[in-house]
């Protein structure tokens, strides 16, 4: 197993963003200072992403280390005032690394876009006058299972089922496939989330009489399922994952407890754990960090170019922007600092205490935050004991 520095998890607190259920729960606008807490908790769990994957993958490290660190044109804080009064921070002119599945700025704000165009499809599905059905489809597997080969028989099973003539013949032309990967005491978990969109009545009972053909392109590819390998609901439960999918607990990072108690953990805790001084959450992190590069989270279903029939997401309206170009946007609204490219090398260890100050007060708040401590010299305080400080940025 590759070294990591010895560092201890705090004596006390609520879990690695120090924000409990109940902060958690609350809608963001009314507990700016649960999301200013997340932020900045987020930043740093980033920073120690970077620092971890220095030896398996150097130009994911750098890129995931630089990630709202090194600008790429002069950087320009802007903030937005809601008609309740609350303000949000943002910044511009920075690069990102745009990684939904490894970083814990990136990824929440990608999810969050995603979701939305999830609600614009079930949203199309049933104007009209089809059925989204939720199917699960995972397999067994076992702690000593290569993730790499897992994620591939995987796909390659899923392509089989959705190619095959007894799936054609329901009529399901339209379908987005969402990618989770959690890790337990099984090892890794990698499964797939389905909406389709079923054609005609019984919808459920339609998708159900393909369960068997599932648990044959498992077989197909070495694998096997056993009743949980195969699973549909109707559409309701469809809107409320959804719904949840975006701003859901184990991509805020906050159910710790819940986590460990179920014996499984998603890639952000686990990178949060590895953070508080667990090397065996690191190792694994480090892992599904190196894998998933470059896989997309959501897979959409195309058209056809020689009958004319149009994709889910043109026909649902959604233009497809990239992960990277998501994590990049920003809402722009008033102008409240302005950095050339020198000066921001000089105040960017600084940016979550920057963001707070343009959120809760004025330019003399700025300016003091400009030469007050770093975020890591904050995120130290915060703690009750010590924690794993990575390198900074260059």
């Amino acid at each position: 197993m590759q070294h990591f520095p010895d560092f201890q998890r705090p004596a006390s607190g609520p879990g690695a963003l120090g924000i409990s259920r109940k902060d958690n729960a609350t809608a963001p606008d009314a507990s700016s200072k649960a999301r200013r807490e997340f932020r900045r908790h987020a930043n740093e769990l980033r920073r120690v992403g970077g620092y971890l994957l220095r030896n398996r993958d150097e130009r994911f490290s750098k890129r995931m280390s630089g990630c709202g660190q090194v600008n790429f044109d002069s950087v320009t804080v802007v903030r937005r005032t809601a008609p309740d009064g609350t303000r949000r921070a943002s910044v511009s002119g920075l690069t990102t690394c745009g990684s939904v599945w490894a970083c814990p700025v990136c990824g929440p704000k990608i999810a969050e876009r995603r979701r939305v165009e999830l609600n614009s499809a079930l949203s199309w599905m049933r104007s009209e006058g089809l059925s989204p059905v939720l199917l699960t489809l995972t397999f067994r597997h076992k702690r000593s299972d290569d993730l790499r080969e897992l994620l591939q028989k995987l796909v390659d099973a899923r392509k089989a089922f959705f190619r095959s003539m007894k799936f054609r013949k329901l009529g399901i032309a339209q379908y987005v496939i969402a990618l989770e990967i959690t890790h337990g005491r099984n090892g890794f978990h990698p499964h797939l989330h389905c909406i389709v969109a079923v054609p005609g009545a019984n919808a459920v009972r339609q998708v159900e009489s393909l369960r068997a053909l599932w648990l044959a392109k498992l077989e197909g590819q070495g694998l096997s399922g056993n009743s949980a390998a195969f699973q549909c609901q109707d559409g309701s439960v469809a809107g409320d994952y959804v719904a949840k999918w975006g701003a859901a607990e184990e991509l805020t990072l906050a159910n710790h407890k819940a986590a460990r108690a179920s014996g499984s953990r998603t890639p952000l805790q686990l990178l949060a754990d590895a953070a508080e001084g667990d090397k065996v959450a690191a190792a694994a992190w480090i892992e599904f960090a190196a894998v998933s590069r470059g896989r997309r989270a959501l897979t959409w279903s195309t058209g056809d170019r020689r009958t004319g029939r149009k994709g889910l997401r043109e026909l649902a309206g959604l233009t497809d922007v990239s992960d990277e170009t998501v994590s990049a946007e920003g809402e722009v609204s008033e102008v409240v600092r302005f950095y050339p490219s020198a000066v921001w090398r000089l105040v960017r260890s600084r940016l979550c205490s920057i963001l707070d100050a343009a959120e809760t007060g004025d330019i003399a708040d700025i300016l003091a935050a400009e030469i007050g401590p770093s975020d890591c010299e904050v995120w130290r305080r915060s703690r009750a004991g010590p924690v794993f400080d990575p390198e900074p940025v260059q």
